[in-house]
C-alpha cells in the first residue's frame, strides 16, 4: 500500500500524467500503475480521504472497486470460504467441488472459469509476511 500511496500522491499533488513515468517512479509495472488509478478512480474516493485511510482500508475500498455486480459471480464468491476448507479434507479435488457446484446451481459456471476465480481469491486472501531470521 505504501507504493499505491506514493502513485497516488504523484498523480495528484504532484501532477506526474504518465502511467509509465509513475510506474518507473514508484518501481511497479505499468500495467499494476495503471490498474490502480482505475481502481481508484472507480472507488469514487477523493484524494484527502485516501491520505486518512488506514492500509487496510485503502485496501478494501480499492478491491470492493473492482468487483462485478454480477450475482452469479457473488453467488460463486461467497461460497469460495466453504470450498477452502472443504480442499483441507481427504481425498477432496477442486473438479469434485465443482460438480457438486455444478449440480446445485441453475447457471454454473464452466470448470476453467471457477477454477480461475477460486485461484483468483485464494491469491488475493492469502496472507504472508517475510520474517529475518537471526
Amino acid at each position: 500500500m505504501r507504493k499505491v500511496r506514493k502513485l497516488l500522491r504523484l498523480h495528484y499533488e504532484q501532477g506526474v500524467d504518465s502511467v509509465r513515468q509513475l510506474s518507473q517512479l514508484c518501481g511497479i509495472g505499468k500495467t499494476t500503475a495503471s490498474e490502480y488509478l482505475q481502481a481508484y478512480k472507480r472507488s469514487g474516493l477523493t484524494y484527502s480521504q485516501v491520505t486518512e485511510l488506514s492500509d487496510s482500508a485503502l485496501q478494501t475500498a480499492l478491491k470492493g472497486s473492482e468487483k462485478a455486480e454480477n450475482a452469479k459471480y457473488e453467488d460463486l464468491y461467497q461460497r469460495f470460504p466453504h470450498f477452502d476448507q472443504e480442499l483441507k479434507k481427504h481425498k477432496m479435488s477442486i473438479k469434485v467441488l465443482w460438480e457438486e457446484y455444478k449440480h446445485g446451481h441453475p447457471d454454473p459456471y464452466e470448470y476453467s472459469q471457477f477454477c480461475t476465480h477460486y485461484y483468483k481469491w485464494r491469491q488475493s486472501s492469502k496472507i504472508s509476511m517475510h520474517l529475518d531470521h537471526k
